[in-house]
């Protein structure tokens, strides 16, 4: 199939279910014989009621004659073949007398021969956004708050936590700080769909402001939410409220009826401690104990925890030691083309390695350690380092993989990186920077702008777990993306699992509709790698072909392909 075209009952399914999770609109105009498709979020946008049409000429009578003029130029230049395609933010005037504002992207799909014979399109209403945007920027303050507060909830984020955390502090203020975690918020928005989980997140926030008060409310991550409560509010009677409001309680959402699991940990300042990074790990650590635990739980920080967790994760000092040292190094698993056999990149994976060259701790027990102290920083810089220097001998001796490293969009704002991409500037078209979904739906202004300068020097940007966040589709246009990688828990039961196949689908022709790589992770047996193959996604990671190595054995395998 040439570029630009798509199997038309393909077409229609990948939309509707778009329109589904994603709330996004779309039509198409045949060229051959002149007639207008609009989907029905398409009509609900302009305003038209279920059996109403839309048509070209409705499509312009909702425009001022300023933005006319400029969608005919932008469409003719598309359809004279000036230009791939058409991207605008504009208003729509509705007969009723509201004023809309869209998001409108469209382009030419070609028959065999290259004829142009369809302009399809999308859109998307966006006018809360800009309503937001306008209110911001009368008031001078558009920056501050993309960098304060979450765009789905409305709520202040973790930004906003800690310049409040600061000022309680230094105003000699007592608190009480809970993290509230929605335990099986992830299955939940896996099986109903990103835009019911939203749903879910928006009630939630809702739920808490009106028990806490709005102005003691965070969304802290993607099902994590922090509550900050003066002491002069009486907190044993919160977290009654929060067990009776809260807590094992039916929900009903969208015609659907489900039951969020939560569980709470709390600390007390300046009783349980009088540092405000102290004040976050501790809420986390205590948290992470009310998870340990059967059913809801609150449970608040003490001393012992942390001291239980050191144990575990084989202590600070000796991470701290084992990164001086250099003990934390890149392991490598191959990805794999199965329809050449031949590997086309190795993600480099964080190992502790003791002196014996056996592992100390697993990456599941020491990195949420370095997470919680700090340091993951340190390990990213480590791993950077020694897989680039790895894949500039790999290079020497001719074999040039791809090389994907997961990385923080923190770690950019700290510059860390630019000294060694400054160093191994010729194997930056070889990198890929792989970033959480959820790192990407934080993705500020300022991260937006480094993740730009980062592919201007040939570095391809990565979204690792692709779909285990929420509203995925919302971003993929916006965002300055090369590459998709397909979570594991879409894998694991193809394929056998028709949902499943129907959702890595879909999630196929999403990364051709914006021209993406796409690469599936977690390949285990013969059959999943088959079945991906035979729906066009060849590019596979897994334990099916290897898993991860040290470099010496890494090198081996690629000099034994040629």
């Amino acid at each position: 199939m040439q570029k630009g075209m798509i199997d038309p009952r393909e077409f229609e399914e990948l939309w509707r279910l778009t329109e589904e999770v994603g709330e996004i609109g779309y039509w198409k105009w045949d060229i051959r014989n002149d007639t207008t498709y609009w989907s029905p979020r398409k009509r609900t946008i302009y305003g038209l009621g279920e059996k109403e049409k839309g048509s070209f000429e409705l499509f312009l009578s909702v425009l001022d004659e300023q933005t006319r003029r400029l969608v005919e130029e932008e469409i003719s230049r598309v359809l004279s073949g000036e230009k791939k395609y058409y991207d605008l933010q504009h208003e729509i005037h509705l007969r009723d007398g509201r004023t809309v504002w869209v998001h409108e992207k469209g382009y030419l799909l070609y028959d065999s021969e290259e004829k142009p014979i369809k302009l399809i399109g999308v859109v998307l209403d966006i006018t809360k956004r800009k309503q937001v945007e306008q209110d911001l920027l009368q008031e001078k303050n558009r920056s501050a708050f993309l960098e304060n507060f979450d765009p789905l909830t409305r709520l202040p984020n973790r930004h906003a936590l800690h310049l409040r955390l600061t000022r309680e502090i230094g105003e000699g203020e007592s608190f009480v700080l809970l993290f509230v975690n929605v335990e099986n918020f992830g299955t939940i928005n896996n099986l109903f769909g990103h835009h019911f989980g939203d749903a879910i997140l928006v009630r939630l926030a809702k739920q808490l402001e009106e028990l806490a008060g709005s102005t003691n409310v965070y969304r802290y991550g993607a099902d994590e939410f922090v509550l900050l409560i003066p002491r002069l509010q009486e907190t044993g009677g919160l977290f009654e409220r929060l067990r009776q409001q809260l807590f094992d309680l039916p929900m009903q959402i969208e015609g659907q009826t489900v039951t969020l699991r939560f569980n709470v940990g709390v600390i007390h300042y300046p009783e349980d401690t009088r540092d405000i990074s102290t004040l976050i790990s501790g809420a986390s650590t205590a948290l992470a104990h009310a998870k340990s635990l059967s059913g809801s739980q609150i449970v608040r920080y003490h001393p012992h925890m942390q001291k239980q967790i050191s144990l575990t994760y084989y202590g600070v000092d000796s991470l701290q030691r084992a990164i001086k040292q250099k003990a934390l190094k890149p392991y490598y698993q191959p990805i794999f083309d199965t329809e050449s056999s031949k590997i086309v990149a190795v993600e480099a994976l964080a190992r502790w390695i003791g002196p014996e060259g056996k592992p100390v701790a697993l990456p599941g027990e020491f990195l949420p350690l370095a997470k919680q102290q700090g340091l993951i920083h340190q390990i990213d810089h480590l791993i950077m380092e020694q897989a680039l220097e790895d894949l500039q001998k790999w290079k020497a001796k001719g074999l040039t993989p791809r090389l994907a490293v997961n990385v923080y969009l923190e770690d950019f704002g700290q510059a860390a990186f630019s000294p060694l991409f400054k160093r191994y500037q010729e194997l930056l078209p070889q990198l890929i920077l792989e970033i959480s979904e959820e790192e990407f739906l934080a993705c500020s202004r300022d991260d937006r702008e480094q993740l730009d300068l980062l592919r201007d020097l040939g570095i391809r940007i990565s979204i690792d777990d692709f779909g285990t966040g929420y509203s995925s589709l919302r971003y993929l246009h916006s965002l300055p993306i090369d590459e998709i990688k397909i979570d594991r828990s879409f894998v694991e039961n193809l394929p056998e699992d028709p949902q499943n196949g129907d959702l890595v689908r879909v999630i196929k022709k999403i990364t051709e509709i914006y021209a993406l790589d796409c690469v599936v992770e977690g390949v285990e047996r013969e059959e999943q790698s088959r079945f991906l193959t035979s729906i066009g996604l060849p590019i596979q990671q897994g334990f099916l072909f290897a898993r991860p190595m040290d470099a010496s054995s890494c090198l081996e395998l690629l000099e034994s392909q040629g």
